[in-house]
């Protein structure tokens, strides 16, 4: 019997269990009705015995199980670690700074530079050149040489400025022209530079160093020139005055230069003015010097004086001077009486007259538009000597 016929069968016995006891307690209600005033004597079992069967539980239907949901398990928290900073990277491999190229630039040159600091600063073509130039044994000797101690002759430099570039030429040059007047600041060296950039001849002809390409160079080369002596300050401008004309007046001789060259009524008045020794001496010495011997030298010159006196010492200094130079310089010193009187010692104080004597320096350094490329070339020989006194 399967469960559905079982489960029928269980429900029709309780029916009929049910209907039964339902019918005995019928009877039994209607026999009480009709003896109600009969008192029962003995309680008379039923004749009939009712069997007592436990009604069979009513099936319950199984129910469909819920199902349980599923919670989903905690998880259980891992402790997390905390961030671990990043690790830094590892250093990048530092890529080298290109080795500059080597420049003269800001180059001072002293008394203690020595050849080697020179050399540092050039390209290896510029030190090749120099070192075929002069031989590899003077090549190293002058590595630890002080650069100054071979002195300021022009054509002693010829060969270390052949080889050197442009630019090398301007700076070393602008380098070398600094010392005689005790050094340049950054302003000056680079006011000479940019000058000397712009035509190098104007370097070159101040070293007495002829051009590299046109013989007429130094000639184009004046007005550079007079840029470059622009660039001094006033105190080295008047520092350099000084120092040229002490070194044309080097040159001079009083008997020919003086006595020799001014007026006959000039000379009568020093003669008269002066001793017998004292005229001797006078002979004897440079124009400079026969100021210097005695006061009346001055008193007795006139203004055409000065200028043939100038003249003369001018010529004493360049050699001979062309037509057009000559009659361009006598002008000048017509119409710059002060400069004349420079060759007077005593006719000027150069710790006073400062401001006046640069004046003066700015209106001399006009006198190299005068000349030729050769008497150019020659009164920078003798501008480079009055530099390095």
């Amino acid at each position: 019997m399967n469960v559905l016929s079982a489960m029928r069968a269980c429900g029709l016995a309780v029916a009929v269990a049910a209907l039964a006891m339902g019918a005995l307690a019928a009877a039994c209600t209607s026999d009480d009705e009709d003896e109600a005033e009969a008192t029962p004597t003995a309680t008379r079992a039923p004749s009939v015995a009712t069997a007592t069967r436990t009604p069979a539980p009513t099936p319950t239907a199984t129910p469909t199980p819920t199902p349980t949901p599923i919670t989903p398990a905690t998880p259980t928290p891992t402790s997390t670690p905390p961030p671990t900073a990043p690790s830094p990277p590892a250093p990048a491999t530092a890529t080298p700074e290109p080795t500059p190229a080597p420049t003269l630039k800001d180059f001072v040159l002293t008394q203690t530079t020595t050849g080697k600091d020179l050399l540092d600063r050039l390209s290896e073509k510029e030190r090749e050149c120099i070192k075929e130039a002069f031989g590899e044994f003077i090549y190293a000797a002058m590595q630890g040489l002080p650069l100054l101690a071979a002195g300021s002759e022009p054509s002693q430099a010829a060969p270390l400025f052949a080889c050197l570039e442009t630019e090398s030429v301007v700076r070393a040059g602008v380098a070398f022209l600094a010392v005689p007047l005790g050094g340049w600041d950054a302003e000056t060296r680079e006011c000479a530079v940019q000058v000397g950039l712009k035509n190098p001849e104007a370097i070159l002809s101040s070293f007495g160093l002829p051009s590299r390409e046109d013989p007429n160079a130094a000639a184009e080369a004046n007005p550079y020139v007079v840029e470059l002596h622009g660039c001094l300050p006033a105190e080295d401008q008047v520092d350099y005055l000084l120092s040229l004309v002490a070194a044309i007046d080097a040159l001079s001789s009083a008997g020919r230069d003086l006595i020799g060259a001014i007026p006959q009524a000039d000379v009568a008045c020093i003669r008269d003015a002066v001793s017998d020794g004292e005229y001797t001496r006078l002979l004897a010495g440079t124009v400079g010097d026969a100021f210097e011997v005695s006061e009346a030298v001055s008193g007795c010159m006139s203004d055409e004086a000065y200028v043939q006196a100038y003249m003369s010492m001018s010529k004493a200094a360049l050699g001979e001077l062309t037509g057009d130079s000559r009659a361009c310089l006598e002008e000048f010193a017509r119409d710059h009486p002060r400069y004349t009187a420079l060759m007077d010692p005593q006719a000027h104080d150069a710790s006073s007259d400062r401001e006046r004597l640069a004046e003066v320096a700015t209106d001399g350094i006009k006198t190299w538009l005068c000349l030729t490329p050769d008497e150019i070339e020659r009164s920078q020989a003798i501008a480079i000597g009055a530099m390095s006194r």
